[in-house]
């Protein structure tokens, strides 16, 4: 038990930790600044006149640092766009409830 009361701390830590990560690479000004960075690059591996070190540029540097940031970008969007269904729903099942109640005379 009192090995579980020293792991609270770090894992109190960790989330906080993962969640300012999470919070900022989930921007699309992460993903802007990822696709400069992957650009840097660029030079480099079209110097090389490689259709495979274009292509594993694309897919193993442009592609997962844009795209990381992008796609947390959408599932922020979609989660708030949930959020805000569910409250709608809420509030039409609470007025749903209101009415029967004026109905059944209470």
């Amino acid at each position: 038990m009192g090995a579980m009361n020293l792991m609270a701390p770090i894992r109190r830590f960790n989330d906080f930790l993962g969640l300012i990560i999470t919070n900022a690479v989930g921007t699309m000004w992460c993903a802007y600044a990822f696709a400069a960075l992957s650009l840097t690059s660029l030079k480099s591996t079209l110097a090389e006149h490689s259709v495979n070190a274009d292509v594993q540029w694309i897919a193993q540097t442009f592609l997962q640092l844009v795209l990381l940031s992008v796609i947390l970008v959408g599932q922020n969007l979609q989660s708030k766009k949930q959020d805000d269904l569910h409250g709608k729903v809420d509030s039409l099942h609470e007025k749903h409830d209101e009415l029967h109640r004026r109905l059944d005379g209470d």
